[in-house]
């Protein structure tokens, strides 16, 4: 208690003293706690010098135990709230558990690519709405196999032998960033609009996934992926390791690849005479079909050098076509020509071979050379993506080029088989007897 600091050496020269507020009179009670710690004052200040009552002392000191009362109060209420919340985010942590292992489950148990979209489309977002978080849309990016490129999760698992719709990374930067600093990049703002993204997306987030790629999560509110709502995305994201998924679906495709090996070779090893290539073709697309493979029309086409006919069979639409042209045209003389060389001819659908048929709109085309002509295939791809149906074309051309080696032999044996009938069907001429003069 000071009554006068204005006389009182230690504060005498204070600025709040000598200054504003012009502090003379002083009187403070600390406040303390159970166990007797400090935690504050509480003070009364004058500006004009004055005696302290122990009437006012007495008043002062029962001030201070109210607010004693109070402070303590106050502890019991944010410890209760810190109990609350803490309980609360117990809570929110097991239903997140709870909806993780449901996720799991159902990961666990698809069969193929289209059930694993619908976890990712419909599942995911449906537990995540369980928590609040309203979502307009869930992708998953992977890498493509040329540099520079992302392709969509479900294309890359259902699309393996040709790569179709892939995407410039430049196009939405925030998968690079997502890929190359491993931490989720939440888009919203100026730089989501820039995307020509929905109009209704006002926020996203970018999550890394084990194993390769990101998660994109987008919601129509702003700020949506904040804190709690991005610890429960990135946990859901976790459960899901597409480089597992990848190498299970190539293990089956595979699989199904060597059984379309060996159909395809049993079907060429029956071929008898070359009209037998029309079967051949419509066994090649079906098994090529069975693998999953989108194409415009395959077929086999047989050049003739000696005739200088090219006799082609195309199954486009179902059905068989069959079509024989010259081979001194500018487009044959060309696929003649990667054919000599032992080149496959990979290039973009030119308009005059499109029109050949009924509903007809390839944007590629590939020549893949075998003993006798060419394997066929044109679809809609870009340029350079079908690096693994080449490999397999190669494969059927080389059955092929065993069937026409057994078509020729064939064809030498019936040769061979047609000449003996001529010669037994002809009169066998006797030798005239010979006259000897020396007995005569």
């Amino acid at each position: 208690m000071v009554e006068d600091a204005a006389q009182d050496a230690r504060f005498a020269d204070n600025p709040l003293v000598t200054g504003e507020p012009n502090i003379r009179f002083y009187a403070g009670r600390p406040l303390l706690t159970d166990d007797g710690s400090a935690v504050g004052t509480l003070c009364i200040i004058d500006r004009q010098p004055r005696r302290f009552t122990q009437t006012e002392r007495a008043a002062l000191e029962d001030l201070a135990q109210v607010a004693e009362a109070e402070l303590r109060l106050i502890g019991i209420v944010q410890l209760q709230s810190g109990l609350d919340e803490r309980q609360l985010e117990l809570q929110r942590t097991l239903r997140l558990e709870e909806g993780m292992g449901r996720l799991r489950d159902q990961i666990i148990s698809a069969i193929d690519h289209e059930a694993l979209q619908q976890i990712i489309e419909q599942d995911l977002p449906r537990e995540l709405l369980a928590f609040g978080i309203k979502v307009c849309s869930v992708s998953v990016q992977l890498p493509a196999t040329r540099r520079g490129l992302f392709v969509d999760a479900q294309r890359a698992l259902q699309d393996i032998l040709v790569e179709r719709n892939t995407v410039p990374i430049r196009r939405y930067s925030w998968v690079g960033e997502a890929w190359d600093q491993q931490q989720p990049i939440i888009v919203d703002g100026d730089r989501l609009r820039q995307a020509a993204l929905p109009d209704e997306l006002r926020s996203l987030v970018e999550i890394p996934l084990p194993g390769g790629g990101s998660m994109g999560t987008s919601s129509s509110k702003p700020d949506a992926f904040k804190e709690w709502a991005l610890h429960l995305t990135r946990s859901f994201a976790t459960l899901f390791n597409f480089r597992d998924y990848r190498e299970l679906t190539e293990r089956e495709f595979l699989s199904r690849q060597d059984l379309v090996e060996a159909h395809l070779h049993r079907t060429i090893l029956e071929m008898n005479q070359v009209e037998d290539f029309a079967r051949v073709v419509r066994v090649i697309g079906e098994q090529l079909e069975s693998l999953d493979l989108a194409f415009e029309a395959v077929g086999v086409n047989v050049i003739d050098e000696e005739s200088k006919a090219l006799h082609s069979y195309t199954y486009v639409g179902d059905r068989i076509e069959r079509q024989r042209n010259k081979l001194n045209t500018e487009y044959n003389q060309e696929l003649v020509r990667h054919w000599r060389e032992s080149q496959v001819w990979e290039r973009a659908a030119d308009l005059n071979v499109v029109e050949l048929f009924e509903d007809y709109a390839p944007t590629v085309i590939i020549d893949t050379p075998y003993l006798q002509g060419t394997l066929v295939v044109s679809l809609q791809a870009k340029l350079g993506s079908s690096a693994r149906l080449i490999t397999l074309m190669s494969k059927i051309c080389t059955l092929l080029s065993l069937g026409h080696r057994r078509l020729g032999d064939i064809e030498e044996r019936q040769l061979a088989q047609s000449q003996m009938r001529i010669a037994a069907t002809k009169p066998r001429q006797h030798p005239r007897p010979r006259v000897s003069f020396s007995r005569i």
